[in-house]
């Protein structure tokens, strides 16, 4: 969540330098226990319908759009008796929205995934999605998308209560309505699993059939990202 990594007033990565891998940090820095938090930028030449702009920043009376001081964050761990690199991942930062929601950016590489994304989000809206450009609260149709215009799913929450659910093996905390998250991403059919293709610029996801749903579902799935 945006706030949570704010409050943590932790420097953003230079984004320049972060592209030469030339940035260097004091560990005091961004070390909470054996974890290492970066913030990063938002890449405005990298994605197509996310420029890194806070769709709320006119209404609170800026006159204009600010731009989000970060996207996200990345996450490192090491070993606390050799330094060995144990974990690492990088994950997206969710933004406050109206009503007291959330959204989360669409982001898309233009001649890589962004033709075949447009195709699921239009998909998945007409399905009960709620993914919507989120400088003008509309959702998403054939007729309104347009090319460099910020698109995000909006998430009908608060992100204020968690439950654990099982997985796999183990529990994990999820937030209570996890339901109305899945469906404002994925539509009514979010539990069923859809295959995505593995070619280097094609990534549309796959309808198929409940026999085949049935199939994957079988063994449990792999956990996937959307």
């Amino acid at each position: 969540v945006f706030e949570d990594i704010e409050r943590l007033n932790l420097p953003v990565l230079d984004e320049k330098r972060l592209k030469k891998k030339r940035h260097k940090w004091k560990p005091e820095d961004n070390n909470f226990a054996d974890f290492e938090l970066y913030p990063f930028p938002t890449d405005t030449e990298h994605w197509v319908n996310w420029k890194g702009n806070d769709p709320l920043s006119v209404s609170a009376g800026s006159g204009e759009e600010q731009p989000y001081p970060f996207h996200g964050v990345k996450m490192y761990r090491h070993s606390m008796r050799n330094g060995a690199m144990l974990w690492r991942e990088a994950v997206m930062a969710v933004y406050p929205y109206h009503h007291g929601y959330y959204f989360y950016p669409r982001v898309d590489v233009l001649g890589f995934n962004h033709e075949d994304h447009l195709k699921e989000t239009l998909r998945w809206n007409h399905e009960g999605a709620n993914m919507r450009l989120v400088d003008t609260d509309e959702i998403v149709t054939e007729l309104n998308f347009e090319r460099g215009k910020q698109i995000g799913v909006v998430m009908p929450t608060s992100l204020d209560c968690m439950v654990e659910v099982q997985f796999y093996f183990t529990t994990i905390p999820v937030p209570c309505d996890y339901e109305a998250i899945l469906q404002a991403q994925y539509g009514i059919h979010w539990n069923t699993p859809e295959p995505r293709s593995r070619k280097p610029t094609q990534h549309e996801s796959k309808v198929v059939s409940v026999k085949e749903s049935d199939s994957i579902m079988e063994n449990g799935p792999l956990p996937l990202c959307g």
